[in-house]
């Protein structure tokens, strides 16, 4: 009996969502479902009606240690839906632990990593020379 009590506690306890990726809701200060109005210093790369794509000065995204070689931001209908970054100057395996001591062990796939939110989906693909990598915030809220 008290293993079923265990066992019970143990898979009501589990969710194979991460919960702390979804209440960061985005990046940083880029938040999904924010208008691209919330934010200055947009550069635009791609303007296709309701799909823009915009660059931020990289230098707007101050992480200790961490260096990046662009961040550009998605907007569809004027609601941010992803958030691309690059890592640069060998920096991309701190970015990785930080994110693995934010959001916790993810999914691997070779040198790619994953997580999982109900809302947000998180990947990070680490370059051939495993020093630097593309990392990808989207939305996966359908409203």
């Amino acid at each position: 009996m008290k293993t079923l009590v265990v066992l019970f506690i143990l898979f009501v306890g589990y969710s194979p969502f991460n919960n702390n990726l979804d209440e960061s809701n985005g990046f940083e200060n880029f938040k999904f479902g924010s208008s691209q109005a919330n934010y200055k210093n947009l550069t635009v790369e791609i303007d296709e009606g309701n799909i823009k794509l915009f660059s931020v000065a990289p230098e707007e995204i101050k992480i200790q240690g961490i260096e990046f070689e662009n961040v550009r931001l998605t907007f569809i209908k004027n609601k941010l839906s992803a958030i691309a970054l690059t890592t640069k100057n060998s920096t991309g395996k701190a970015f990785l632990d930080l994110l693995k001591s934010k959001y916790g062990i993810p999914k691997t796939f070779k040198q790619n990593y994953e997580w999982s939110g109900k809302k947000v989906l998180l990947i990070y693909e680490s370059y051939d020379t495993g020093t630097d990598a593309v990392i990808n915030f989207y939305s996966t809220n359908e409203k």
